[in-house]
């Protein structure tokens, strides 16, 4: 857990303010318009400390992508520092899923973007079975569909 909401720091759409145990940067995306010098500021938000692991289970490769060699995890998640001290993730680097049989597709491709939606979640149930089903709700003009 990198961070934590408390009563005092619980804000709407922020995971709330760091954890002892944990570092947090945010670090540039500058393709994407994300930066550190934007107000407020904002990044891909990468950790380190003593309470995260130092890499994947026999997968070498994987480690070597998602670690910096001074311990930082690259988390894929755009955040955003809020005045009050939170933290907000605004944004992915890449939208990809991984399919049943091992495919990365697009969450766009899977829900292409519409004006008409406000909100997507996308979550797995019975997740400990060989083939999961997938719930798809989004909020559609106020409305909750699925």
């Amino acid at each position: 857990m990198a961070a934590v909401s408390t009563p005092d720091t619980l804000e709407y759409g922020a995971v709330g303010i760091p954890t002892s145990a944990i570092e947090i940067k945010l670090v540039d995306v500058p393709e994407a318009g994300y930066l550190h010098s934007n107000t407020p500021s904002q990044g891909e938000i990468w950790l380190r400390g003593p309470a995260l692991c130092t890499g994947y289970y026999n997968n070498e490769d994987e480690t070597e992508k998602a670690f910096t060699s001074d311990g930082w995890f690259k988390t894929g998640d755009v955040g955003e520092w809020q005045a009050s001290g939170t933290l907000k993730i605004i944004d992915r680097i890449k939208n990809l899923v991984k399919t049943l049989n091992g495919e990365y597709i697009a969450l766009e491709k899977v829900i292409p973007p519409s004006e008409w939606f406000c909100d997507i979640l996308i979550r797995s149930l019975n997740r400990h079975i060989e083939h999961p089903r997938w719930l798809i709700m989004s909020v559609f003009l106020g409305l909750i569909t699925e």
